[in-house]
């Protein structure tokens, strides 16, 4: 069974689909990129048997072509943005920050200093165009735009940061805490700056087998190592302020 996961969630599938391979003696492959990607290539008729996307748009994509037979969506997990600091950035500075103080101010604070901020590249990957929101819910920022740097997907603009390469950059709190060990700061984005961010999942063609585990995916049982990896197991639908 072939899964098309998002850069940010496919390290959680593949341990999920472990454990699933395991219990039920399926095997699990999982295929990993920007969501665009993946879309596009199952458009053009890429074996993939699960579909599941960091934005539900891509599956609503899906969905309006008509070229590609899929099953109902099915609300899989949640996650949050942060804004991530390279090891040694500011981190003085940041300490004399107010911790309790608004996490917005702070996050504007860090873009006006930076010299370069790495985002997911906003045309294929949702994390970016969460990051774009963001940005656009703040006060302007002189040059922010010239400093903005992409990664292909989400895991590139988090391996900017950890390296060394970008300042800091916006990725989802699952990155944040897969690169924890090598990164500085770490400032949660603050909900009603974004939309919502939600991963569903579909049944690419009719496997009652791919179906199956769709929804072991949805599951109490896979519902610890979400969280583990730092998701949410439980989306959070709340609307958006934006």
């Amino acid at each position: 069974m072939n899964v098309f996961a998002a850069a940010s969630v496919a390290d959680v599938v593949e341990a999920i689909g472990d454990r699933y391979e395991t219990e039920q003696g399926v095997t699990i492959g999982v295929s990993r990129g920007a969501s665009g990607v993946l879309c596009r290539q199952i458009e053009n008729g890429a074996a993939c048997d699960i579909f599941l996307p960091a934005h539900p748009a891509y599956i609503e994509r899906l969905g309006r072509s008509n070229r590609v037979p899929m099953g109902r969506p099915c609300n899989i997990a949640g996650n949050r943005l942060a804004l991530i600091t390279r090891q040694g950035f500011l981190e003085r500075d940041a300490a004399e920050l107010d911790p309790t103080g608004d996490p917005g101010s702070r996050i504007e604070w860090m873009l006006r200093q930076a010299k370069r901020v790495a985002i997911a590249n906003p045309d294929h990957a949702p994390a970016g165009r969460y990051a774009r929101e963001v940005i656009d819910a703040l006060p302007p920022i002189a040059g922010l735009s010239d400093k903005l740097v992409y990664g292909a997907d989400v895991r590139m603009a988090a391996r900017y940061v950890a390296e060394g390469a970008i300042d800091c950059g916006f990725v989802y709190q699952s990155d944040a805490r897969a690169f924890a060990d090598r990164i500085g700061s770490v400032i949660a984005v603050p909900p009603d700056l974004h939309a919502p961010i939600v991963y569903e999942a579909c049944v690419i063609g009719n496997s009652e087998k791919a179906a199956a585990f769709v929804a072991y995916l949805a599951s109490e049982a896979a519902a610890p190592i979400w969280r583990e990896y730092g998701f949410e197991s439980t989306p959070d639908l709340t609307t958006s302020s934006r």
